[in-house]
């Protein structure tokens, strides 16, 4: 039996645990380009890098043309998957990612996103401009399957980097979301964020949860703060 492509394929890899009810309104009120098929796959339980390989795998059975990411614990605008993926209709062929931007879980929130790896989070962006990066937060993150022709598995893994004997770099944790930009950025491909997609990252450890967001006078936000 043929198999009907599927536009796009929702991947939300979820603890199991609840929700914050901003996270279900921004999910529930997405509005999705016209005419495009789209299936919702939830994979529970499954360690990070685990749960994204196998919604890659789903997603390539489907035939989707693409695949978004978005983890249960970061809440977006409701266009964020029609934006992410109009930014890839209009970029360049060899655009793969777009991602929207949210920030660390720390008492002075960065920006989830990296200019050039290695170098600390990029902050010196706008709101609304899309602009080129080597790695950026899986966590709202839109992507092009074609990619996946392109790449090793497995496409996700949590790693530690230990330095060379005779190197003075110090031993840092890749993220699986990390690890996943340095192999399309390996490949050949391009990665864009999209300043207009910003999103809360929830801590649901504390109650009421707490939502960890960009900073009012941070750089990105400045002007518009003043206008405010």
């Amino acid at each position: 039996m043929d198999i009907k492509p599927v536009g796009l394929a929702v991947g939300v890899p979820t603890r199991g645990l609840k929700v914050g009810l901003e996270w279900a309104l921004g999910f529930f009120a997405q509005n999705y380009p016209h005419n495009t098929n789209r299936n919702i796959n939830v994979v529970r339980g499954r360690p990070i890098a685990e749960a994204r390989n196998l919604i890659v795998e789903n997603a390539l059975g489907w035939k989707s043309k693409y695949i978004w990411f978005l983890d249960d614990d970061v809440s977006c605008p409701n266009f964020a998957a029609r934006k992410l993926m109009y930014d890839l209709e209009q970029a360049d062929d060899d655009v793969m990612v777009a991602g929207g931007i949210y920030c660390s879980k720390e008492e002075y929130p960065a920006p989830m996103v990296f200019k050039e790896n290695g170098n600390g989070p990029f902050w010196k962006w706008k709101k609304n401009e899309v602009f080129d990066c080597e790695g950026i937060g899986t966590g709202c993150m839109m992507i092009k399957t074609e990619v996946f022709q392109h790449l090793e598995k497995p496409y996700f893994k949590t790693v530690d980097e230990y330095p060379k004997e005779d190197s003075e770099v110090i031993m840092r944790r890749v993220t699986d979301d990390l690890y996943f930009c340095k192999k399309v950025v390996e490949a050949g491909f391009k990665i864009i964020a999209d300043g207009s997609v910003i999103c809360a990252h929830w801590d649901y450890s504390t109650d009421p949860p707490k939502a960890f967001m960009l900073p009012p006078d941070s750089y990105p936000l400045k002007e518009e703060s003043k206008v405010a």
